[in-house]
């Protein structure tokens, strides 16, 4: 099957940054050292995530550097912690670095020994690396750590013991820490084989030898499979804008988590969650087959232009109705947001740009979020979430950036 693609890189939301507003302001940034009453709840490793949290956002401050020294000659304890947090980040940005490199290569192996029909479009995100010059550094168990530009972590220049306490080695937490982080920074098309797949920031169009299609959202991965008496396609995650070629003896079917939507001349988005599937119809008529918690076919639903159905799990559909415009929100670089809980608007800004938005605060994933949000700056995203969440943004790295 031939297929023709366009591509769009990742252009503006690439270079957007917190760094440069490109025109807007940055907002108002207050930093501050650890309240007084946390530090009469958290421990001493608790206080030295905060510590570290901190002076990433205001690693200039002097009088905030006095109150860290202050805190460092408190406790001999104190000093070990922090520094295990600073250990800990450049292990996990070293590692995560190495596997991206070495599973993507493991990738390119295995197609390059597949079909020739398969194919994946995208080029490997830069690997992540801890460097830079800094006249700040601590060497502890043969082991040098230097505050570098990747971290921009504040480190105690001169250490009161010669070693760490095994903690530091194996600790359980650190471990769990490690592996989460890696899964995080990790693109998704490393666990799968897509046939086709976009990356943080790119967007893709394929045009099949039908006449159909496919319009791929940032990071969103495809598997097309096309035979004489059908045409499927299979969202394995992220999001995607099908324009349908009519074909009475081959129904266009899209699946995705057990959802399938079969159209007959259409066009309609689907948007693949963590807990639910999205389908909106804005042209034609659309068809949803679904299960039901007993494994049993749910009756299907006929979409008609406008309308969105949501499925949260099985038997669990919702019908919506919604805006009639041909192209959805995201081809229009909006992200609309209706009672839209914050993981979930977190979730869809991290497909958008190669920075990945944290939440510091789990108590918030599930605050409901409305409005509407550009997809091609970042600066304005960070502020209008700043905003409303009344929290303030840490830049950790290149590619992380935390909530607090």
């Amino acid at each position: 099957m031939n297929i023709r693609t366009d591509k769009t890189s990742r252009s503006a939301t690439e270079h957007s940054d917190t760094r440069s507003t490109r025109g807007h302001q940055q907002p108002d940034q207050t930093y501050l050292s650890p309240p007084e009453d946390k530090t009469q709840s958290l421990s001493a490793e608790e206080l030295a995530r905060e510590w570290f949290i901190t002076l990433q956002s205001a690693p200039n401050d002097q009088d905030l550097l006095r109150q860290f020294q202050q805190w460092l000659q408190q406790s001999p304890e104190h000093e070990d912690y922090y520094l295990e947090v600073c250990l800990l980040w450049q292990d996990m940005e070293l590692a995560a670095g190495q596997l991206h490199e070495e599973m993507h290569h493991s990738n390119e192996t295995c197609h390059a020994s597949g079909s020739e029909e398969s194919a994946h479009f995208g080029k490997t995100s830069d690997r992540a690396a801890v460097s830079g010059a800094n006249p700040i550094s601590i060497s502890a168990n043969n082991k040098t750590v230097t505050s570098s530009e990747a971290g921009n972590a504040y480190i105690p220049a001169t250490p009161r013991h010669s070693g760490l306490s095994s903690r530091i080695v194996t600790p359980l937490l650190s471990i769990s820490m490690l592996m989460i982080l890696i899964v995080m920074l990790l693109p998704p098309y490393i666990w799968h084989a897509p046939d086709h797949y976009t990356q943080s920031g790119e967007k893709l169009s394929l045009s099949l030898d039908d006449g159909s299609t496919i319009h791929l959202n940032s990071q969103s991965a495809v598997n097309i499979d096309y035979s004489d008496s059908q045409r499927r396609v299979e969202l394995i995650y992220g999001e995607a804008f099908f324009e349908v070629a009519s074909d009475k003896e081959r129904p266009f079917s899209v699946s995705s988590q057990g959802v399938v939507a079969t159209a007959l001349g259409t066009a309609f988005n689907v948007r693949q969650l963590e807990q639910e599937i999205q389908t909106t119809l804005t042209e034609g008529r659309l068809r949803i087959s679904t299960l039901r918690s007993d494994n049993r076919h749910q009756p299907d639903i006929t979409l008609t232009p406008g309308q969105r159905v949501t499925i949260s799990g099985p038997g669990q559909m919702t019908l919506t109705e919604g805006h009639k415009l041909y192209l959805p929100d995201w081809k229009r670089n909006v992200l609309r947001l209706d009672n839209t809980p914050l993981s979930d608007v977190l979730a869809l800004l991290n497909r958008q740009y190669s920075a990945h938005l944290v939440l510091v605060n789990p108590e918030l994933q599930d605050k409901p979020m409305n409005g509407v949000i550009p997809l091609n700056d970042l600066p304005v995203t960070l502020e209008l979430l700043s905003n409303s969440l009344n929290t303030r943004t840490v830049r950790i790295s290149d590619r992380i950036i935390f909530l607090h």
